[in-house]
């Protein structure tokens, strides 16, 4: 009697916990036309989970929200006042993955990913841009954003372990930042990757592995880089008028490039110890 009721206890919550799940994890919705609002709420032991959201125009908002286990959400939008957000909590050999890609007017995507293998994708076009990734909690990390045409604005923020992240914009009025805190850093270098005119790149780590790269090219760009401790390399190049560059370093390892060609070029390093290797290269003319 006792071993039926847990055979039965057992089939019933392989039920609930996986046939129903299962069921529930993998949602796709496609809406076309007017004030569109699409939403995915993936609770937690939603196994496989996937979401899929393809929007057109024209009052634009997609929302997916996925806990545990396998994650993967894809959010594509084209026309009007976008807005996309993708929120990621895992555990143990949660996957995460996201992709937003949005074009047209008042575009804003967020990616929250806590926790396991995370790696995240924005790509914006058109207008009002605003990107912002945040990784936090842990794992493998990765992030891109590109963004492109007028008052881009991109945030990744990182908090451990492998860490990457790459950003591109180009337009008018650009600001990147991106923020981490600690482990392997940029392990293929970190980049920001800047062109068009009023362009702004900011870089700040506490520790690791290091390595980053800013590249700018335009008018009025202003490069900063600052870095705490462990393996730095860092590495900036402008070309255009009017650009400025700010390295600012703690300790270890260091190495530092930096290359300006054109007009009106400002140069400025803080570095308090360890291994420097400083090269300043600059073609043009000064401030």
């Amino acid at each position: 009697m006792y071993r039926k009721k847990v055979l039965t206890i057992a089939i019933a919550l392989a039920f609930v916990l996986g046939v129903s799940g299962l069921a529930l994890a993998d949602s796709t919705k496609n809406y076309h036309g007017i004030g569109n609002t699409i939403d995915h709420i993936q609770p937690t032991l939603q196994a496989g989970n996937k979401a899929t959201t393809s929007v057109w125009g024209i009052f634009n908002s997609a929302e997916i929200e996925q806990v545990n286990v396998d994650h993967d959400a894809t959010q594509t939008q084209r026309g009007a006042f976008n807005s996309a957000e993708i929120h990621q909590i895992g555990i143990y050999s949660s996957d995460n993955t996201a992709t937003q890609t949005q074009t047209g007017a008042f575009n804003t995507a967020e990616i929250t990913q806590r926790w396991a293998k995370n790696l995240a994708t924005q790509t914006q076009r058109g207008s009002y841009n605003e990107a912002k990734i945040t990784q936090i909690g842990g794992d493998e990390n990765e992030a891109t954003q590109t963004q492109r045409g007028m008052f881009n604005e991109a945030d990744i923020h990182q908090d451990g372990v492998s860490n990457y992240a790459m950003q591109y914009q180009a337009g008018v009025d650009n600001f990147a930042l991106f923020l981490q805190a600690g482990n392997n850093n940029g392990s293929t270098c970190g980049l920001q990757y800047q062109s068009g005119i009023g362009n702004e790149a900011r870089i700040i780590i506490e520790g690791n592995g290091n390595q980053t790269s800013q590249w700018q090219q335009g008018f009025g760009n202003v490069a900063e880089l600052d870095i705490t401790g462990n393996g730095n390399t860092t590495k900036q190049v402008q070309r255009g008028c009017c650009n400025s560059s700010t390295i600012k370093l703690d300790g270890n390892d260091n190495t530092v490039r930096n290359y300006q060609q054109g007009v009106g070029l400002t140069y400025d390093l803080d570095h308090t110890g360890d291994g420097l290797d400083v090269k300043v290269t600059q073609f043009g003319i000064g401030p």
